[in-house]
C-alpha cells in the first residue's frame, strides 16, 4: 500500500528554489561580465555596472542560502541530515551500490528510500562543495576592489596564494561544471519521477513523496 510522507522541509525547498534562482541569474550576469563586448554601442546607460550589482546581490543571496541549508543540516534530524551525504553506513553503502548498477542499466529498478539513495547524496555532497567554492573565488575576485577585514574572510585571503586569473579560471570552470549537473540532475528527476511514481518533481514543490508501507 502507497502512502504520502513528509520528506522535504520548507528550509529545504526553500533553499533549493533560492539556489535555481540564483545560480541562473549568476551564470547569465557572470557570462556577460566575461563578454563585455555584448555591451558595445550601449551608451545611453552603464549595463556593465547594472549587471555587475545583480551579479553581486544574487551573490549574497545564493551565499545565505548555502550558509542556512548548512546550518539546517547540522540540526535537521530528517532526511536533510550530513548521513544523507556521505554513506558512513553499511545500508547506505548498499543504497550506494544499487543506485550505480541501476543507472549503468546492471539492475531493474532504483533502491528504494523516502530521501536522496546514497549514489544521490554523494552526488549532492560535491555540489555543496563546488556552491562553496564559487562563493569563495567569487568573493576573492569582489575583494580586489572591496577592502577590508570581512572581503578577506569571505575569499580575499585567496589572493595571497594565487593570482586573480587563477580564480577566475576556476570560477568559470565551476560555473559550467554545475550546469552539467543540473542537466543530469533533471534529467534523473524526470527518469525516476516516471519510473517509481512516486511524486519526486511535486515534492520539491510540496514537501510529500509517495513510498510504499
Amino acid at each position: 500500500m502507497a502512502k504520502k510522507i513528509y520528506v522535504w522541509s520548507l528550509t529545504v525547498r526553500l533553499t533549493h528554489w533560492v539556489n535555481v534562482v540564483t545560480v541562473t541569474i549568476l551564470s547569465l550576469t557572470g557570462y556577460a561580465i566575461g563578454n563585455p563586448a555584448l555591451f558595445a554601442g550601449m551608451r545611453e546607460f552603464l549595463p556593465m555596472a547594472t549587471v555587475r550589482f545583480i551579479h553581486i546581490l544574487s551573490a549574497y543571496m545564493l551565499t545565505a542560502s548555502v550558509f542556512l541549508r548548512f546550518y539546517y543540516m547540522s540540526t535537521e534530524d530528517g532526511y536533510a541530515r550530513p548521513g544523507e551525504l556521505l554513506p558512513l553506513k553499511k545500508e547506505r553503502w548498499r543504497s550506494f551500490r544499487d543506485a550505480l548498477f541501476f543507472y549503468m542499466f546492471l539492475r531493474k529498478s532504483p533502491p528504494s528510500y523516502p530521501g536522496h539513495n546514497a549514489l544521490a547524496g554523494v552526488s549532492y555532497f560535491f555540489i555543496f562543495i563546488a556552491f562553496a567554492t564559487e562563493i569563495v573565488t567569487g568573493f576573492a575576485l569582489h575583494s580586489q576592489s572591496h577592502h577590508g577585514v570581512l572581503w578577506w574572510v569571505l575569499g580575499g585571503w585567496m589572493l595571497n596564494f594565487t593570482d586573480a586569473m587563477s580564480i577566475r579560471l576556476i570560477h568559470h570552470l565551476l560555473m559550467w561544471f554545475l550546469w552539467v549537473f543540473v542537466v543530469i540532475h533533471l534529467y534523473i528527476s524526470v527518469h525516476n519521477d516516471c519510473f517509481e511514481k512516486n511524486g519526486l518533481i511535486s515534492s520539491i514543490v510540496n514537501g510529500y513523496k509517495i513510498v510504499d508501507e
